[in-house]
């Protein structure tokens, strides 16, 4: 019979496949064998909850329902409320930089004598040239922030340029 190596006294699996546990006194096995009781049958369920009752759902429908309704409103109301911030959050340096460029270039229309002859054609056609621009290098808004390379959303920037050169033209 081999030995649990490097171990102290104690139950092991019997050696002998008894299917029990025997001994180990620390240096040899000893005769003290321990049979656990096999039962007769298989486990049956405690008596309180019979064998063959319905789940959760199926015994409060109304209840579970109600549960999962509640969930879908709460996860709608925190959509609906989160959304137009992320949205604003999301397009907001855009917009910035189309109002920014927008100011920069009807100031210097002005000062050229150029503005009065702008047509709203001439400013969507400026505002669109420098979103591709600003869309592939990167610009720094007037706010101190930087609208990195690849991150403008170049409708927003039109859209905010052409509103902001419009309202300067009259």
């Amino acid at each position: 019979m081999g030995a649990p190596w490097g171990t102290g006294a104690g139950w092991f699996p019997d050696p002998g496949d008894s299917g029990g546990l025997r001994w180990w006194n620390g240096t040899s096995w000893t005769s003290a064998v321990y049979q656990p009781k096999q039962s007769a049958s298989p486990r049956q369920p405690p008596a309180s909850v019979p064998a063959d009752s319905p789940g959760l759902v199926a015994r409060h429908p109304v209840w579970v329902l109600t549960a999962l309704l509640a969930f879908c409103a709460i996860g709608i109301a925190v959509t609906a409320i989160s959304l137009p911030k992320a949205w604003d959050h999301a397009v907001g340096p855009s917009r910035q930089a189309g109002r920014d460029y927008a100011l920069r270039w009807i100031k210097a229309q002005e000062a050229a004598g150029r503005a009065d002859d702008l047509s709203k054609s001439d400013v969507e056609l400026r505002c669109s040239a420098e979103a591709f621009r600003v869309g592939s290098k990167g610009t720094d808004l007037a706010n101190g922030t930087h609208l990195a390379p690849g991150r403008l959303m170049r409708g927003e920037f039109i859209n905010a340029c052409t509103a902001e050169a419009m309202q300067h033209l009259g």
